[in-house]
């Protein structure tokens, strides 16, 4: 199977906007352009059934994420402790069915899940397993800081949210809060046997120091057979 426009490959991501194919006329219905401005999860999913037909097997899920900073007088990380992450997670796999909520990284561990890292300062899990279907939402809160100014910390909270289901191609997404306001994130997907969503959060530092405080939250799944 072969996707042969960019704009396929965009829909795998929920939220991002959808871009004609110059190799397809544009459809103008009414259908089309609310699908094109606010693609829903049965919306997509209905439209990738159509662009990327085929059953498809999920064995592998990892979640990670990481902070970084432009160099300065400022830092950004997670906030950790007590209930600083918070993870809803609903699987079910050919020998297990498990639902946890407000779940760390750690609980995870008690389900099967591994702990996974990335250098530097990246955290997350995984699990190789013969899946049916995931449902995912991870909230974590980035936390920017400046030393040596007046209100010298701001906080972002951010959600990661991912599903599937046996045979359907996953769906996946993200948000930071900002000014008690949710903004989607942007997305790259990288396609193949290893399908990977990862996003980035760009936001000011406190104070109007100069600079970004960037979260990436990062999700991957190993899919038979490769996305191309």
């Amino acid at each position: 199977m072969k996707v042969a426009s960019a704009a396929a490959l965009c829909l795998l991501a929920v939220g991002c906007a959808l871009r004609p194919s110059s190799r397809a006329p544009v459809d103008t219905s009414a259908e089309h352009e609310s699908r094109s401005h606010a693609p829903g999860g049965e919306a997509l999913a209905a439209h990738l059934e159509k662009r990327l037909p085929g059953e498809r097997s999920l064995s592998l899920l990892r979640v990670v994420r990481w902070a970084s900073r432009t160099p300065g007088p400022c830092t950004a990380d997670f906030a950790a402790g007590t209930g600083a992450t918070a993870i809803d997670l609903a699987f079910e796999t050919q020998d297990d069915k498990r639902s946890l909520r407000e779940a760390s990284i750690e609980d995870l561990t008690s389900s099967g899940w591994t702990v996974a890292y990335r250098t530097p300062a990246g955290i997350g899990f995984d699990l190789p397993a013969d899946f049916r279907s995931i449902d995912l939402s991870m909230r974590q809160t980035l936390e920017c800081r400046c030393f040596g100014a007046k209100g010298a910390a701001v906080s972002y909270p951010t959600t990661l949210r991912f599903r599937w289901s046996e045979g359907k191609i996953p769906e996946a997404s993200a948000a930071v809060e900002r000014d008690g306001k949710a903004e989607g994130l942007p997305v790259a997907v990288t396609a193949g046997h290893l399908l990977t969503y990862a996003f980035t959060a760009d936001q000011p530092f406190p104070a109007g120091r100069p600079g970004k405080c960037t979260a990436h939250l990062e999700v991957s799944a190993l899919v038979d057979p490769p996305l191309r």
